[in-house]
């Protein structure tokens, strides 16, 4: 279901390879999603659920703001941040489908290949998210999270053309 493994016409199974294209596709199909889940999340918002996202947040800027970040409670918070608006947006067809999509060996690839400065700006991303979903604005939240999945798809395809050409 995950599209890991592929299966040839004579039925052979084999370790799926991605491509630069199906890369791109994971994380347009996850913008869109994920977008529309903010939009969603914006229009149901409750106080209790804006004070979990901020919770949340404090807890990964700690993690973030230490002179040794702690990327793997940025990945654990930024993955309950990701999944609270998904809750939020109250829509099981639309988790079924991102739960299907959001492949987390990408996003913790992706995260690993943050500077300080990326890190800072996904926080600020996330703040920001907050701030539209606070203000119930399907439409800022929207734009928000889809530009916040389309940097983090640019720093991705920015080291793994990196690492292919022997640079990293």
């Amino acid at each position: 279901a995950e599209m890991f493994i592929w299966r040839s016409e004579s039925q052979r199974s084999y370790v799926a390879e991605w491509s630069f294209a199906d890369v791109e596709e994971v994380f347009t199909l996850r913008s869109m999603l994920e977008s529309h889940a903010a939009r969603r999340a914006a229009e149901r918002a409750q106080p209790d659920d804006i004070a979990r996202l901020d919770d949340v947040m404090r807890v990964v800027r700690k993690a973030v703001n230490q002179p040794k970040q702690d990327v793997d409670a940025f990945l654990s918070g930024n993955q309950l941040f990701h999944a609270i608006i998904l809750e939020m947006a109250a829509s099981q067809r639309l988790a079924n489908l991102l739960n299907r999509l959001i492949l987390q060996p990408i996003v913790q690839r992706t995260a690993l290949r943050y500077d300080e400065a990326q890190l800072d700006r996904s926080l600020s991303e996330h703040e920001e998210i907050i701030a539209a979903l606070r203000s119930k604005d399907g439409d800022w939240a929207s734009a928000v999270m889809t530009a916040h999945i389309r940097r983090a798809y640019h720093v991705y395809l920015d080291h793994i053309s990196e690492e292919s050409s022997g640079q990293v």
